[in-house]
């Protein structure tokens, strides 16, 4: 993908994100939507803690978790 494909398709991912209300206590509706990117991502395992996700690469023992909330 080209460079300017690849920032057009963070761009347009980053507005779809921004448009899921996620007001501090009520972050459900966008945590369901991380957890199901990460989900179809190959080789990622992904907990939920709360309303927030954790993932992590599966194949790599020991890997750290990244953490994914949101607040708008």
């Amino acid at each position: 993908m080209a460079d300017r494909d690849q920032a057009q398709s963070l761009a347009e991912t980053t507005l779809s994100l921004c448009r899921i209300p996620s007001v501090t206590g009520e972050e459900a509706a966008i945590a369901e939507e991380l957890a199901a990117r990460c989900l179809h991502m190959p080789g990622v395992t992904v907990e939920r803690s709360g309303l927030s996700v954790l993932a992590r690469r599966a194949d790599a023992p020991g890997a750290p978790w990244l953490a994914l909330v949101g607040h708008s």
